[in-house]
């Protein structure tokens, strides 16, 4: 389910018709959309967007799938964006720019260049995603309200369950039910680990931030890892105008970023301290 897949099947002129908004990658994915779109109209800029995208956006997109550091390592062949080269083929763009890009194979986008595609106007394609159910919303964390200032409703019922678990629930039957769905059992491989780490029952902060992690609204990097080459990867789950950018403290070597309502002032989750990250530092 992808849109990038979607249009390169439409343009093949094989009969098939289905477009979605989704992307299976996000970041750096959806930046094609614009490429596309601004080729319906002037296909010079989106030549220029198609150069930007190149050099400045694509590769360091893939950063969290550990590309950065990949030439270093043995066997190290390179990483080629194919999909754009096809992208740019469709809609006729001018690539020159990207001859000597290290990740655009100019060379073999242009081995057959007589191959013609079908022309894709966006605006004649429904888009299945825009008809799908919009998912129940249990908003407020009845066992912590002041939580729901740092937590995005969509994961309101699922801290709340949480919270509620931990307090009741006895360590092995919280870790069964847990271990996979908040990620615990990668933290703790063995039941009797987990227990030993609780024995002053004071992990549910850091339980928290896990189960958010999973679910993308917390960003967690490795402390070799610079929070800049990530940060595009940093979602925005708030339908506010204003957010700032904070970072979990938690005793291990990773840090956890997420962007909050800028009024929001909680100095800590349970044992969790929270602190305020400047961001044009970080930029």
């Amino acid at each position: 389910n992808d849109a990038v897949i979607d249009f390169l099947l439409c343009a093949s002129d094989i009969g098939y018709t289905k477009m979605t908004n989704v992307y299976f990658k996000e970041n750096p994915y959806a930046k094609t959309r614009e490429i596309i779109e601004l080729a319906q109209a002037d296909k010079k800029e989106a030549s220029k967007r198609l150069q930007t995208y190149m050099e400045k956006e694509w590769f360091k997109g893939h950063y969290d799938y550990e590309w950065k550091n990949a030439h270093k390592e043995p066997g190290y062949v390179g990483y080629w964006s194919f999909e754009t080269a096809a992208i740019v083929k469709i809609l006729g763009l001018d690539d020159t720019s990207l001859k000597d890009n290290n990740h655009y194979p100019y060379d073999l986008a242009h081995y057959k260049n007589e191959m013609k595609f079908k022309h894709i106007d966006l605006s004649e394609y429904h888009y299945e995603d825009e008809t799908e159910e919009i998912e129940d919303i249990v908003e407020g964390i009845e066992h912590n309200p002041a939580l729901e200032n740092i937590i995005p409703p969509k994961w309101h019922s699922l801290v709340n369950e949480l919270i509620h678990d931990y307090e009741n629930m006895d360590d092995s039957s919280f870790y069964e039910k847990y271990k996979k769905t908040i990620g615990i059992g990668q933290v703790w491989f063995l039941p009797q680990e987990y227990e030993e780490e609780n024995e002053q029952k004071n992990l549910l902060g850091s339980l928290i931030v896990f189960a958010l992690t999973v679910r993308d609204y917390i960003l967690q990097l490795d402390y070799k890892e610079d929070l800049e080459d990530y940060i595009d990867n940093l979602k925005n789950f708030w339908n506010v105008s204003e957010t700032k950018l904070v970072q979990f403290i938690l005793e291990n070597d990773q840090n956890y970023y997420a962007w909050v309502p800028k009024e929001a002032s909680i100095p800590n989750m349970y044992e969790v301290k929270i602190e305020s990250v400047d961001v044009e530092e970080v930029l």
